[in-house]
């Protein structure tokens, strides 16, 4: 059943979703041990190139350590790009060293989720 429900999910997100698209790419990605939690957290570094479609928008990563939940974490502004993008990153710590973290870089504007999923892979890490 709970295979059945994460099918209905991805099936039903997909009608106003664009999983492979331009209008975001993961550019860089990086795991170290945590900072502040005494070396026991994980820290993802992520940057992303994004399509400024619409001023409003949510630019993250959508992700779950080691198979378990999904969950999503904001990114923030960096600097606009050359012809119409802009640099999002993420820096935090998340989960505990030693966990495998899967994710997707996502990006909610006007309407429309776009997804760089690693052309249907998803990216994979380890936090050290």
């Amino acid at each position: 059943m709970k295979h059945f429900l994460a099918f209905v999910f991805f099936f039903v997100a997909s009608l106003s979703s664009v999983w492979a698209s331009d209008e975001v790419r993961l550019t860089d990605f990086d795991t170290a041990t945590g900072l502040g939690c005494y070396g026991r957290c994980g820290y993802i570094s992520a940057s992303f190139k994004v399509k400024n479609i619409a001023y409003e928008k949510w630019v993250g990563i959508y992700y779950r350590l080691n198979g378990g939940e999904w969950r999503e974490i904001p990114g923030y502004y960096v600097r606009p790009l050359e012809e119409g993008y802009e640099e999002w990153k993420i820096n935090m710590n998340v989960g505990e060293r030693g966990q495998r973290i899967e994710f997707v870089a996502k990006y909610e504007v006007d309407g429309k989720t776009y997804w760089d999923n690693n052309n249907y892979q998803n990216f994979f890490g380890d936090l050290n």
